[in-house]
């Protein structure tokens, strides 16, 4: 079972309580104190908590189990529970050795093998916690608790498994280190998470606490305080933090930035891909097109020799996510044109054979692309990647002014894209298909380089992303719908031999065909935009 979770953490003096809360429309209720042991399991490096992942075996309470949070959007975290089953006792009181520890279930543990790669999970630190709750209820309403807030003493103690390097402090654990410090939990529960504004619930019940005299403290994992890291330890870069630079910053530094923040966004959507959550597919296949898009445009200030193999594997990745991602998108699509149809133009049992074929292409790729995710060669990628990231592979020109080295990359990028885009303007048929689909792989490279360098070129280089965004997508809708509309001529034939009705295949058929056409449309004033020299001037520099 999977729980969104949403909290702040407060901090107070040893003699603070809660106050009454009287928020308008609610109930306050004092809970019993509960007694929480928590072991928590990491790489002996500690990966998952450097990627914001925390797995814990918990007893106490009414959720004594175990407990995989992943990182969710904004500051939120998916919990995903499973029951302690046979196994279900008190730890003791001193922990046995590694091989003595409850072993976490594996329906949990191949969620984080991407992160892992591959390394058994090891306890790495033990957290004792004495709660006492209180929770917040729609007056009248004894079932639906909206806040919870958690009054925690919290007592830790490190366990380092043999070999441990140092964690992300940087300082070397110590088993046996103990630690002790109490903290205020405000969190909301299913219901407060269902009301019309949630975010403002939360902030009312924390406004109240910290006008009783606690103080908002920043958040994180109770592990990250055990081990001694950062508070904000595994917290995800924010999209296009790297690319905020000062005017003086290196091309090196520009590029070095897009890349950690590319390969972090790849790693992280890893459980999401493996979970199946709604557009991890794509949003994981994004990332590594900007990778390999990156590792070629930046060429000259990056190494080939360390970043060509691993382009031709985040090549080989892309296909692997492709085969998944576009059966989601034609599925998807037609579903949403069935839908809009009125009932008498769906003739036969069109809608059951055509999404529910197209659903299954989806669910055969994506197992077989999850099923690589625990092979070597995947793993090994993204080692690979992290290693870039970690200590990349510059040459003498990454140390020249961003300024007066990556305009001119830009400027490649654009010249790429318009000899393609005039060799498919000459070809016809599917030749010229081909050829388009060449233009809208270079329109998606000029896309990224702007998007890299718009923090230290400003709004030019925005501009000029934004204009090959245009052409990219509109391209892309023309791909997709001469793919969709040929897969639902195949489908169609199908559909005839076995004696149904084609009336509602050949409508699909017409409305993809309407839809290339327009896409192609689009295209044409897209590019007519984009090869203004305006929108390039700035590549001169």
């Amino acid at each position: 079972m999977t729980y969104r979770e949403r909290e702040r953490t407060l901090s107070a003096p040893e003699d603070w309580s809660v106050p009454v809360l009287a928020l308008d429309g609610t109930t306050a209720e004092h809970r019993e104190p509960l007694h929480l042991d928590a072991l928590y399991y990491d790489t002996p490096d500690l990966r998952l908590l450097a990627h914001g992942v925390t797995l814990r075996r918990r007893t106490g309470g009414d959720d004594a189990g175990w407990h995989l949070k992943l990182p969710a959007p904004g500051d939120a975290r998916d919990e995903l529970r499973r029951p302690l089953g046979a196994d279900a006792q008190a730890l003791p009181t001193v922990l046995p050795g590694p091989a003595g520890t409850p072993v976490p279930p594996e329906e949990l543990t191949r969620l984080v093998v991407g992160l892992a790669r591959g390394d058994t999970l090891v306890p790495v630190a033990r957290v004792r916690t004495e709660r006492r709750t209180t929770v917040l209820r729609r007056t009248g309403d004894d079932d639906a608790p909206l806040v919870e807030v958690a009054e925690d003493k919290v007592a830790t103690e490190r366990v380092a498994p043999p070999g441990a390097r140092a964690h992300p402090t940087n300082t070397a654990p110590h088993a046996g280190e103990t630690g002790a410090w109490r903290e205020i939990e405000v969190e909301l529960a299913p219901a407060g998470l269902g009301t019309d504004d949630p975010e403002a619930l939360l902030a009312a019940v924390v406004d109240a606490l910290v006008a009783a005299g606690a103080s908002e403290e920043p958040g994180g994992p109770k592990l990250a305080r055990a081990l001694g890291a950062p508070h904000d330890a595994g917290r995800p870069r924010t999209a296009g933090a790297g690319r905020r630079t000062r005017k003086a910053t290196t091309a090196g530094e520009v590029v070095v930035a897009y890349l950690r923040e590319q390969v972090d966004a790849l790693v992280r959507r890893d459980p999401e891909v493996r979970r199946d959550v709604p557009d991890a597919v794509h949003r994981s296949r994004v990332a590594a097109r900007r990778l390999r898009s990156a590792l070629a445009t930046f060429r000259p200030v990056l190494d080939r020799d360390a970043t060509e193999p691993v382009r031709e594997e985040l090549a080989w990745w892309g296909r692997v996510l492709g085969e998944a991602r576009d059966a989601e998108v034609a599925r998807d699509r037609v579903h949403d044109v069935l839908e809009r149809l009125p009932e008498e133009l769906v003739v036969g049992p069109v809608r059951a054979r055509v999404v529910d074929e197209l659903d299954a292409r989806y669910r055969d790729a994506l197992r077989g692309a999850v099923a690589q995710m625990s092979e070597r060669r995947y793993l090994d990628l993204l080692t690979s990647l992290e290693a870039i990231a970690a200590t990349p592979p510059l040459t003498d020109g990454a140390s020249a002014p961003a300024a007066d080295v990556l305009p001119s990359l830009a400027r490649k990028a654009w010249k790429r894209t318009r000899r393609r885009a005039r060799a498919a303007a000459a070809a016809d048929g599917p030749r010229r298909e081909e050829l388009l689909h060449d233009v809208r792989k270079a329109a998606k490279r000029a896309r990224y380089a702007g998007e890299a360098m718009s923090g230290v070129i400003g709004k030019d280089a925005g501009r000029f992303a934004r204009r090959f965004e245009a052409v990219q997508d509109a391209l892309g809708d023309h791909h997709d719908a001469v793919a969709l509309g040929r897969d639902l001529r195949a489908l169609g034939m199908q559909a005839n031999l076995s004696g149904e009705n084609g009336f509602s295949y050949g409508l699909l058929v017409g409305i993809e065909r309407q839809r290339a056409d327009r896409a192609l449309e689009e295209h044409e004033v897209a590019w007519a935009r984009a090869r203004r020299g305006r929108y390039r001037r700035w590549t001169r520099a």
